[in-house]
Formats: structure tokens, C-alpha cells, sequence
């Protein structure tokens, strides 16, 4: 007879599920560490994405203004999502149903984690992973790059490129690096061969911030060292439609 499960093992079978679902394959997940998905893995999952920190609709990105035409298209075609479902009841036959009002969701392009630690710590091993993705078949680097905003057809409207067909294949990746603990900020380090499979340029980068500092305790005040460090995607931007 089959032993019944614990609370505490179907709770994290919950959680595992809603992970892969929502957020993407782990280091963990072997099942995964090759999947194929017929449509980029910004599109399929909901998070667990980092856009790059030059795309104009990444957060903090230097194009993220409200007067950038390139970026108000996209986030008009792309990224627009209804904030509520409606007041609720069915409308008439008749009647028209009413537009949807809009939220703009901006990418996230990095990620963050704070520690403390003792203050004669001076460096740290950081081990990140990640999942590269390629399209098949290959596509041209041009077909990657953003459409420049003075692209226009023959009524002044941008012209737009067709979106492939193609399928996306992961490729699980993981390196492990020291990094030294900054006196304050620190200047990012570049992730080795972290560049994307497909575009070239730029990479991954960790980007450190620490600083001292007290606090009390019931045994007295104690000094510690608080670090944060950031993934930062500072790899190439690419086309909306190809965005990973």
C-alpha cells in the first residue's frame, strides 16, 4: 500500500509546477534543459525573462520615454494588457462590446539579491545560469535587428517586418566566476561568453553595490556588510518579435 503524501511534499509539487510553468526550466529541470517551443520565451512565459537594458521598453532603459515613437508602437502592439475584465454581465447582442482600457507593462532587464556578511569578506563565488535560445531554422543577424523608427512606407507609416516561423530551442547555460566586493559601487563584470547565440554583441553582466554599516542586537551592536548583486541583460537588442 502506497504510503500517503505530506502536506509539506504536495506544496512543493504546487510550487515546482507553477515554476516551470510560469517562470521556465531550472538547472534542475533535465526534462526541459532542451525544450521546444514554437514561439519566443518571452511570449510563453509570463516571467522568468530579462529583456535587454537597451530595448526601448526595458525598465531604466535609456529609450523609456514617453515621446520615443518606436517605443509607444511597440508597447501599443506588443505589451498592452487589459488591467480589468470588465464590470461584469453579459453585453446586449446589439451592442457593441467596449474597448478594453490599457496598461503599459514594461520589461524587466535585471535581477537582484542582497546578503550580509561579515566585513573581512572581500569576495564572493557567484555561479549564474540561464537559458540561451536559438530559432531553427537560423535566422540572419539582420532579421534580429530592431527596425530603425525612419523606416517608412509609402503612407509615412513604419514599415514592419514579418514575423518568422520558427521554432525555439533551449540551451542550458551555466558559469561560475569570483567576484571581488566594491567599497561602495562597483563597475560590472562581464559574465564570460555570455553573449547571445544569435545576435551579436554585448552580454550578462553582475553589477555589485556594498556598503557598512551597525546595527544593535540583545548581545550588543554588530558590523556587517551589506551586498547586493544584480544580473543585468546587456546583451544587443533585438526585434520585438524576437525578444527571448
Amino acid at each position: 500500500m502506497t504510503a500517503p503524501r505530506r502536506s509539506a511534499d504536495v506544496r512543493s509539487s504546487i510550487i515546482d509546477t507553477f515554476r516551470r510553468d510560469l517562470v521556465g526550466p531550472g538547472p534542475q529541470d533535465a526534462d526541459l534543459a532542451t525544450e521546444r517551443l514554437n514561439e519566443s520565451p518571452s511570449r510563453w512565459y509570463l516571467t522568468g525573462f530579462l529583456a535587454p537594458a537597451e530595448d526601448p521598453l526595458a525598465q531604466n532603459g535609456p529609450d523609456q520615454t514617453e515621446d520615443n515613437p518606436s517605443a509607444q508602437e511597440e508597447m501599443e502592439i506588443d505589451v498592452e494588457e487589459p488591467i480589468a475584465d470588465g464590470a461584469g454581465g453579459a453585453a446586449g447582442d446589439a451592442e457593441a462590446p467596449e474597448a478594453p482600457s490599457t496598461k503599459r507593462r514594461f520589461l524587466p532587464s535585471s535581477m537582484g539579491l542582497t546578503v550580509l556578511l561579515p566585513p573581512d569578506v572581500t569576495e564572493i563565488e557567484a555561479r549564474v545560469s540561464w537559458g540561451d535560445y536559438r530559432t531553427e531554422p537560423p535566422l540572419a543577424e539582420d532579421v534580429l535587428i530592431p527596425d530603425e523608427p525612419e523606416v517608412t512606407d509609402a503612407r509615412g507609416k513604419r514599415k514592419k517586418k514579418e514575423r518568422p516561423l520558427v521554432e525555439w530551442v533551449r540551451a542550458t547555460q551555466q558559469r561560475t566566476m569570483r567576484l571581488t566586493i566594491p567599497d561602495g559601487r562597483g563597475d560590472p563584470v562581464v559574465v564570460p561568453e555570455s553573449a547571445a547565440a544569435q545576435r551579436k554583441g554585448g552580454g550578462l553582466t553582475l553589477e555589485a553595490h556594498a556598503r557598512l554599516f551597525t546595527y544593535p542586537t540583545p548581545d550588543g551592536e554588530e558590523r556587517v556588510r551589506a551586498l547586493t548583486v544584480f544580473l543585468v541583460n546587456r546583451r544587443s537588442a533585438v526585434h520585438r518579435f524576437m525578444r527571448m
